[in-house]
């Protein structure tokens, strides 16, 4: 064999060994992983999820409120809102059992164990976690209003909060008084911060069996008063709503059964448009 086929077939030899030998082989995964999308580093995701460097997307209305938006209230005003604006510009935000300081930055976490609801313009943003059979969703944790206004840009944030409150309020202790003014006061910073520019107008607790009447009007005189303070809008559900009757209105004497419950929402609706008719224009 000559000199030169020798030379060349050592070289293909050595190159074999080079391909087969476990260096090569760590280079060539490494080479796919840099060309996986799902090991994209941990600190990139969120500017997918929520991409920031873009700036905060406008949209009309948040709405950021407890089980009886989680429900068939909730449900019906959201249908009537996203039928005024579009689907692109609403924000429902509803934690089963929340309460105002639940969604200010720096409180505890609550994590709902009876339901959240959350619908945006991101479709991968939207989901409902609810009971199954019997079964009780996994705790879910409220979101923050600073999180959800680095996001969302609202002309209208409405709050439908208040009826959780009454659970170990005592209308005679001042101390329990002061302690709604405390929240309300730092759950209207926190949106004055992160959103000067939006409107608020907050949905007052609607007509119970199950608390006493001077619980009931003591709260919402309260979120009234802080209105007027704050320069906020209130809607007063329990003249929306009239008395709650058990077995009518609903079973347990806070929440709505569907028909009851799609009439309150149709006349806060009506009410929102009175107040904001330039965001809530006629359909």
């Amino acid at each position: 064999m000559r000199a030169d086929s020798k030379f060349l077939l050592l070289r293909l030899f050595l190159l074999g060994l080079y391909i087969l030998s476990p260096v090569a082989e760590v280079g060539a995964q490494e080479f796919r992983s840099t060309r996986n999308l799902q090991s994209s580093p941990t600190s990139a995701e969120p500017l997918v999820v929520f991409p920031n460097l873009m700036g905060r997307r406008h949209v009309g209305v948040v709405l950021i409120g407890d089980s009886l938006s989680f429900g068939p209230f909730g449900e019906r005003l959201e249908l009537l809102l996203k039928n005024s604006l579009g689907v692109a510009n609403v924000c429902i935000f509803a934690s089963c059992g929340s309460s105002p300081e639940n969604w200010i930055t720096g409180e505890p976490i609550y994590n709902t164990k009876c339901g959240y609801r959350q619908s945006t313009p991101k479709t991968r943003e939207c989901f409902i976690s609810d009971f199954n059979h019997g079964k009780a969703p996994p705790p879910y944790p409220t979101p923050k209003l600073g999180k959800i206004l680095s996001k969302y840009q609202p002309d209208l944030i409405i709050i439908q909060q208040g009826t959780n409150w009454m659970d170990n309020f005592h209308p005679n202790k001042r101390e329990d008084i002061n302690r709604i003014y405390r929240i309300i006061n730092g759950i209207i910073r926190e949106i004055r911060s992160g959103s000067p520019g939006s409107r608020i107008v907050w949905i007052l607790p609607p007509a119970s069996s199950k608390y006493p009447q001077a619980v009931q009007l003591q709260i919402a005189e309260s979120i009234r008063r802080c209105a007027a303070a704050y320069r906020f809008r209130c809607i007063d559900s329990r003249s929306l709503t009239g008395s709650y009757i058990k077995g009518v209105t609903g079973r347990d004497g806070v929440h709505y059964s569907q028909v009851p419950a799609q009439n309150w929402a149709n006349k806060t609706y009506q009410k929102l448009r009175g107040i904001d008719p330039e965001i809530l224009a006629a359909p």
